[in-house]
């Protein structure tokens, strides 16, 4: 029982430091200036220190039960400690691989999520989509005010209308090709409908395929996964943050910037009925490029 008790209070002593490593991390992050590289540090070891001394208090206090129990001789009250400290475990370890991937936020339907933040505060946005039509069609005031901002910078991915991937699209979606090129030319339209000429805004139509729907702000980047078979379902929301290294946020960002080798720019002329040329004039960082 000695041994027993020595060792939980090491565990919660090791907890009590945890806690005050947090405390100290987030102090600093909060009260000293930092640099950028430095506020992610500190906030990567507040959320590390915080996340493991609640897994050790945790731990205690179920040791410190199940000895309790135990000595009571009590079998059916060791068995179900037993399965519930199983769960716990298993969704702490759930926690903590969330942690390390930088998963910040999982939303059940991702149209009830509020971009509003996204759109209005991040210095730079890219956007991939489909064809589009939806999603700016629903967000178009937010885009508006975003595109009212000279100094904020907006990159949007479609699938170029001249892709291989039109065709499949069209199947999964139950339509003609040209309608999806149509859907295209309408989310061309209203972008340029809602552009100034000081917006600093490219539209990019690329070859390959979406294995889901992006949001990418300076910080954070919001995945929809696509159904791979016919019809529409309700979709989760995965948001992860930037956490430094080569984490996930950081991936997803690195592979827009590859995606651009398979891209062209999409333009759009006023008036046109539908996109058919594989040259569609858009207005780019405050110019209209001729076609």
């Amino acid at each position: 029982m000695n041994n027993e008790r020595g060792s939980l209070r090491a565990t919660l002593l090791t907890a009590v430091a945890l806690f005050v490593a947090a405390a100290l991390a987030s102090a600093l992050l909060l009260l000293a200036p930092t640099s950028a590289p430095t506020a992610s540090i500190l906030s990567a070891v507040t959320a590390g220190c915080l996340g493991a001394a609640i897994v050790v208090a945790t731990r205690a206090f179920l040791s410190t039960a199940s000895v309790s129990i135990a000595g009571s001789g009590s079998g059916s009250h060791v068995d179900m400690l037993q399965r519930v400290t199983a769960t716990i475990d298993r969704r702490l370890l759930v926690a903590e691989q969330a942690a390390k991937v930088g998963l910040a936020e999982c939303h059940v339907d991702c149209n009830v999520y509020d971009f509003t933040n996204a759109l209005s505060d991040s210095r730079t946005l890219t956007v991939m989509l489909n064809d589009g039509r939806t999603w700016t069609s629903v967000h178009r005031d937010r885009l508006r005010r975003r595109f009212e901002d000279a100094t904020r910078t907006t990159t949007i991915f479609l699938v170029h209308p001249q892709s291989a991937m039109i065709s499949v699209l069209a199947r999964k979606g139950s339509i003609e090709p040209e309608v999806l090129r149509s859907r295209i030319s309408e989310t061309l339209t209203l972008l340029d409908e809602i552009c100034l000429p000081t917006t600093q805004l490219e539209v990019l139509g690329h070859h390959l395929f979406n294995p889901h729907s992006l949001v990418l702000t300076d910080r954070s980047a919001m995945i929809i996964p696509y159904s791979t078979s016919r019809g529409r379902r309700t979709q989760p929301l995965l948001a992860f943050e930037d956490i430094g290294g080569d984490c996930f946020y950081r991936q997803v960002a690195a592979d827009m910037e590859r995606l651009r080798m398979d891209s062209d720019l999409l333009k759009l002329r006023r008036g046109d009925a539908a996109v058919s040329s594989s040259v569609l004039p858009f207005r780019v960082h405050g110019t209209q490029q001729a076609g």
